[in-house]
């Protein structure tokens, strides 16, 4: 199996691999779960194979930086990574989403701007990324605008609608937040983010307690974890 080459093996050029796809998939997965060893030692792996981009192995290299808490290392990566290639899409949204975790908004903006043009057709994840960094520097008037660039198939998805509910609800429509978030409760009314936006909403509008909201998305909660 391709996966399970060891790096000696790879050295040796005992195998010859032609598409790295699998394994950026099997690092992104170790990521995912936080196992830093194996995703290390797949990311070994890529690099020894040769076949990687400056823009791609930059990228991965911020990526596993950003997952050991190594901001500053990320950020330097995804700059090599745009240094290399200023359109690499990856690169461009990942130092978004860092400036975003790190509350550098003024740098997030641009970045995600960068992404969400340089995506075509447009996306969901390009467009939340860009919509979160312009709701997290005020910006409402130009989040809602960007959210309209979607089609009405994307733009009624779950996402882009709690993005709806987050700027009517910023900019104090919390009527119309509401009666989005009552409609995304009748199409996932076991989604705990959703019923604790309801619970927010129920408190400022002191229409009703909002307690059983935040205990109904706790259990919930509590019942995936221990699935897991």
């Amino acid at each position: 199996m391709l996966l399970e080459l060891t790096l000696a093996e790879l050295k040796l050029g005992q195998f010859f691999i032609m598409n790295t796809d699998e394994l950026e998939t099997k690092f992104a997965k170790h990521l995912l779960v936080s196992d830093l060893e194996s995703a290390a030692r797949s990311l070994e792996i890529l690099q020894a194979t040769g076949q990687l981009s400056a823009e791609r192995e930059h990228n991965l290299r911020g990526l596993y930086a950003r997952s050991k808490g190594d901001s500053a290392k990320a950020e330097d990566e995804f700059l090599a990574a745009l240094s290399s290639n200023p359109e690499f899409v990856p690169a461009v949204s990942n130092l978004a989403a860092l400036y975003i975790g790190q509350g550098r908004y003024k740098e997030a903006v641009p970045a995600a701007r960068k992404a969400f043009k340089l995506v075509n057709p447009k996306t969901i994840a390009a467009t939340m990324l860009y919509v979160t960094a312009l709701l997290d520097s005020a910006q409402i008037g130009e989040a809602l605008e960007v959210l309209e660039c979607l089609p009405e198939a994307k733009r009624s998805q779950r996402d882009p609608q709690l993005a709806y509910a987050a700027c009517f609800r910023q900019s104090g429509r919390y009527s119309e937040a509401k009666a989005i978030i009552n409609r995304l409760l009748t199409q996932y009314p076991q989604d705990p983010t959703v019923i604790r936006i309801k619970a927010d909403l129920e408190g400022e509008l002191g229409d009703s307690d909002p307690l059983p909201f935040y205990q109904e998305a706790l259990s919930i909660t509590t019942k995936y974890r221990d699935w897991e």
